[in-house]
């Protein structure tokens, strides 16, 4: 049997067995504040995934403009929020804008210990109608500020902007990486209660984390993990986090066409050497990972996914029930388009795989079943 028609079985499966749900959907979805936009912004990107004490399942993304260059197009962020795991949504709602200034990255955090939502975000401070060549700031200032944005009531109002730029010493006026999407809250240890975010910074590249230890008033910033012989230089770029049972956390980064993985004992603070994380083959594409304890089968699992391409196609999810170590079962979940990928536990029990479809123009959920991913049987 040909591939072609094997990725056209696994769609059909895909979509009779696990039904996609569209979140924001380019030239359809609207979003309240921008009502001169009827269906809303010519892309939806980068979602950050929180999940409230109560329940709640919050989408924040950036809604993007037409540009000549993606990633600083005048973004917004936009929020939509679901009451019941998922399969249904709230209308959207603009959570910040900055005009013809351009929101990239951004990564959100829940504290469940104040009931709040945290999204911290660079702000890039030239016009985004200007060529890429031009100015890449306003007057002789930086090129970048960061800010950060709350919400206590599940995501339906936010704060005014607090910029924190002051957070981030050894940068020099570009941009830091917050995610891009969503840091985690510490469970066990010490550090028990601390907020993490994982990023890098421009002007010192190196994944590193981002932490508070006083509910997001104040940030500081980890030591960058240490390269190794891992030369790609997005792996400097884009991760995601996740807290192991023992307290250990495990950083899984975007690098091809391997991802990479370090590890730290010490809540965030330092980091292991950067190795290639054998066994995660993918395309240069962010990522997720999520740890969990499996209820039916007690065994301590962690998730993956990425696209394993050709190009931003043919998502994956891996499983690994050895920290983080080995991933003896990985499925292609999403046979087509599958670029920026996000895993939460829903509170329904079901895994939630949100993913960029169509061109980087939606946002997309697909719902999956914890024992299915863990026996390999979607």
């Amino acid at each position: 049997m040909s591939l072609a028609v094997l990725f056209a079985a696994a769609l059909i499966a895909t979509e009779q067995d696990h039904p996609r749900i569209p979140v924001l959907m380019q030239g359809i979805t609207d979003v309240k504040g921008i009502e001169d936009a009827p269906g809303g912004y010519g892309q939806y990107r980068e979602q950050n995934i929180v999940v409230t004490k109560a329940g709640r399942v919050v989408v924040i993304a950036q809604g993007r403009d037409p540009s000549k260059w993606s990633d600083r197009s005048g973004q917004d962020l936009v929020v939509r929020f679901s009451d019941d795991s998922g399969l249904t949504w709230s209308d959207a709602l603009l959570a910040v804008e900055h005009g013809d200034l351009s929101v990239c990255p951004n990564g959100a955090v829940y504290d469940s210990e104040t009931d709040t939502i945290h999204v911290l975000y660079s702000l890039f401070l030239w016009d985004f109608h200007l060529d890429r060549a031009g100015p890449k700031s306003v007057g002789d200032g930086p090129e970048c500020k960061q800010f950060q944005i709350s919400s206590s009531d599940g995501g339906e109002t936010w704060t005014k902007p607090r910029d924190i730029t002051a957070s981030f010493p050894s940068n020099k006026g570009g941009v830091v990486v917050f995610g891009s999407g969503e840091g985690i809250q510490l469970k066990v240890g010490p550090h028990a209660g601390r907020l993490v975010m994982p990023g890098g910074i421009q002007d010192d590249w190196g994944n590193r984390m981002f932490y508070s230890d006083d509910h997001g008033k104040t940030w500081k910033v980890g030591l960058k993990a240490p390269d190794g012989k891992v030369k790609d230089k997005n792996v400097r770029l884009e991760c995601k986090v996740a807290e192991l049972p023992s307290g250990r956390l495990i950083l899984n980064a975007r690098c091809t066409p391997i991802r990479a993985r370090a590890f730290s004992d010490d809540g965030g603070e330092t980091w292991t050497v950067v190795e290639l994380d054998e066994g995660l083959e993918a395309v240069s594409c962010n990522g997720s990972i999520i740890a969990f304890t499996d209820s039916e089968s007690g065994k301590d699992v962690v998730l993956c996914s990425y696209p394993s391409g050709p190009g931003r196609t043919h998502g994956v999810v891996a499983v690994s029930d050895d920290g983080g170590m080995t991933w003896p079962v990985k499925q292609m979940v999403i046979p087509e388009e599958f670029a920026y990928s996000s895993l939460m536990m829903l509170p329904d029990g079901k895994i939630g795989l949100f993913y960029e479809a169509r061109g980087h123009k939606d946002i997309v959920l697909v719902r999956l079943s914890p024992a299915e991913l863990l026996k390999g049987k979607l």
